[in-house]
């Protein structure tokens, strides 16, 4: 009888695909023109769910509150350090990008005055203790809704009602994206609310994947079901091209479709094993936080005048050169630290 496994190479297909999709989103730094994939960071917030159920449906449901807190709030930590580096350089240069234009309309006191909001950005507080307008890096408020909603979920997570709780928090998620409009849904209550809404999905995604991973299907089944999960996700990246822009809706379920049949591993293309998937997928978090630095930078030093081409260029091949770079820098040290404390060890 066949497990769900907790993740394969086709997800983190998946996420690079969802990454790049955001970026088509932000283009109106570019131009006026946007598209309508803003939907893709649903679908994070819907695997972070799912990845998290999953990391603790392995341990034992704890009886003491104190224990289920102190766990929760350890596993966000764990989850969120690795994003500080690249906040660390990211946020700093698309600050000083904007406000070195300060120095020669507003002087030196200008440019100082211009990183005051900055380090609230590197750790995460915008969206939900400050308005929209003064984030540098729009798409953070993702992280920070989902910084705010981790442990709270996390805590259920560990509780012996787990499942009574996936009930309430799914239909609590039907209600919200019935009765949300997209537009409102960027105030603070409202992103930590769409958090909640998505991870319970995840946890949804999980339950129904654990049953559905183990059964046996024919070839034919099979060969149908990767049909269904290709055209899924090739419908969810075309439709963002598409006018009239499909409902919201319509998208998540296609979510919802693709990820059990994904993740449940019950198509041809989801026991695909690739490791250059496996590394797109750990760019999907530097080219988040990297896209918008880009768009800024063009935004406020490349001329509005200049080629449509070239901006496409160098937004997208600027972000990609500078999110591997990164992250091959970052996972360089971490291996150096790694190795420094094993020659401590042994001396």
């Amino acid at each position: 009888m066949k497990e769900a496994k907790k993740r394969n190479n086709i997800i983190d297909l998946y996420r690079f695909i969802a990454a790049v999709m955001i970026m088509f989103c932000h283009t109106d730094l570019l131009f006026e023109k946007t598209y309508a994939s803003y939907m893709f960071v649903d679908f994070f917030f819907i695997l972070s769910g799912y990845f998290t159920v999953a990391h603790f449906a392995k341990m034992r449901a704890s009886a003491s509150p104190e224990e289920r807190g102190k766990t929760a709030f350890s596993y966000t930590a764990h989850k969120f350090l690795p994003f500080l580096p690249y906040l660390l350089l990211a946020v700093p240069i698309t600050y000083f990008a904007r406000n070195i234009n300060l120095l020669t309309s507003g002087g030196l006191g200008a440019f100082i005055g211009g990183f005051r909001d900055m380090f609230s950005e590197i750790i995460l507080l915008p969206v939900t203790f400050f308005s929209y307008p003064i984030r540098q890096l729009g798409p953070l408020w993702y992280l920070s809704a989902l910084l705010v909603a981790m442990p709270f979920f996390c805590y259920v997570c560990q509780s012996k009602y787990r499942r009574f709780f996936g009930i309430i928090g799914l239909v609590f998620a039907y209600f919200f994206y019935v009765s949300i409009p997209v537009i409102s849904a960027f105030d603070p209550v409202s992103c930590v609310l769409k958090a909640f809404a998505a991870m319970f999905i995840g946890m949804f995604i999980y339950d129904v994947v654990q049953e559905f991973a183990k059964v046996k299907l024919r070839k034919w089944v099979l060969a149908a079901l990767t049909l269904i999960e290709l055209g899924g996700i090739t419908f969810a990246v075309a439709s963002a091209f598409i006018d009239p822009i499909y409902p919201p809706h319509i998208q998540l379920v296609i979510y919802i479709i693709v990820l059990i049949i994904s993740l449940s591993q019950q198509s041809y293309i989801s026991r695909i094993k690739c490791n250059f998937l496996s590394f797109l997928g750990k760019l999907s978090m530097p080219i988040f936080i990297w896209h918008y630095a880009v768009g800024r930078v063009i935004m406020y030093h490349v001329q509005p005048t200049s080629s449509p081409v070239k901006r496409y260029l160098v937004y997208f091949g600027g972000t990609f050169a500078i999110s591997l770079v990164s992250y091959l820098v970052i996972e360089f040290v971490k291996k150096k630290q790694i190795f420094t404390k094993k020659l401590l060890v042994e001396k």
